[in-house]
């Protein structure tokens, strides 16, 4: 069966070894291209070549639109002199944006990879082969980073600007941003660049009933420890027993200590608790959630999912 091509793309040459290749290449370069021009303004070319990625194309991750992707984006940025670590940076978060949307039309799924996971050497495999992931996760360039974190605080239609200033022709696109934005981002580019270690934690959480205000009242403590320059302003958020919570906000310019008064004990706090900034080594620990009376037997349903594990281990294990 005969499979009628895409017309090219005038401006763009594609190279691939299969025609099934060209046509995704073709897919996502008309896509980058339109999207290209409407965030960044004109090509600054008047052709390019493109050519196939030399890595291996794992089923799932889209790689070969990928490298199409940040290709363009890369002629794209090259109005600007120099910072190519920024370069490298931009092209790798606009990919994510152009990847995304293709994942979409592809699965129908709000994601952006689909992949699998094995154990024990591959004899024990992961029960669902098909597993959507954000691209937040898949944005691996610490500067890329960067931009799906400013993405996250100042919105996209703020970034989308900032970027294209920076876009038309700069030997310094984070002066540009930052004039753009009216904020200094050049912590948050320095920290990525430096590929410093942080890590923000809550270090202590504790309520006490308190005589400093009226009955019912409780003093809470709240210590957080910071590993790491702290290049964005965290939201700090505290929850009380009462279902009301109280957020502030933290720059590291202080010890990471706070003090609340309030009509009922803390039951939790939270440092970024919308995982607005990206470079974060290990978010697991921004939270801290006392432990509240249950009558739920948790040993009792750890011990069933104890076997239910071993079950579905030995059903999926190949014999040796």
């Amino acid at each position: 069966m005969l499979t009628a091509q895409a017309p090219p793309i005038p401006g763009i040459e594609l190279s691939a070894s299969s025609d099934a290749v060209r046509d995704r290449m073709n897919a996502a370069a008309r896509l980058a291209t339109l999207r290209y021009a409407e965030w960044l303004g004109p090509p600054p070319f008047d052709r390019i070549a493109v050519h196939e990625s030399g890595a291996a194309d794992v089923a799932g991750l889209m790689q070969v639109e990928s490298h199409v992707a940040q290709e363009l984006a890369r002629a794209w940025l090259a109005r600007i002199d120099g910072g190519e670590v920024w370069k490298d940076g931009a092209a790798a978060y606009l990919q994510s944006r152009i990847v995304e949307q293709l994942f979409d039309q592809r699965f129908f799924l709000k994601a952006y990879r689909h992949t699998g996971a094995c154990f024990f050497g591959c004899r024990v495999q992961w029960s669902f082969p098909s597993l959507p992931l954000s691209r937040w996760t898949a944005v691996t360039d610490p500067v890329a980073r960067v931009f799906a974190s400013l993405e996250r605080e100042l919105g996209w239609p703020t970034l989308q600007g900032a970027l294209r200033a920076a876009a038309a022709g700069s030997s310094d696109p984070v002066a540009v941003m930052s004039a753009a934005t009216g904020r200094d981002l050049r912590p948050l580019f320095d920290a990525a660049a430096s590929r410093a270690e942080i890590d923000y934690s809550i270090a202590g959480l504790e309520s006490t009933p308190a005589s400093t205000c009226p009955a019912p009242c409780y003093r809470t403590d709240l210590a957080i420890r910071a590993a790491g320059p702290v290049p964005l302003p965290l939201t700090v958020r505290v929850t009380f027993a009462d279902s009301q919570h109280v957020d502030t906000r933290w720059d590291g310019s202080t010890h990471g200590t706070f003090l609340f008064e309030s009509a009922s004990p803390a039951v939790a706090a939270y440092v970024d608790p919308d995982h607005v900034w990206l470079l974060d080594r290990n978010p697991l620990n921004n939270a801290r959630v006392t432990p509240r009376e249950t009558n739920v037997p948790i040993m009792k349903w750890m011990a069933r999912w104890i076997v239910w594990l071993q079950d579905a281990m030995l059903t999926h294990t190949f014999p040796v």
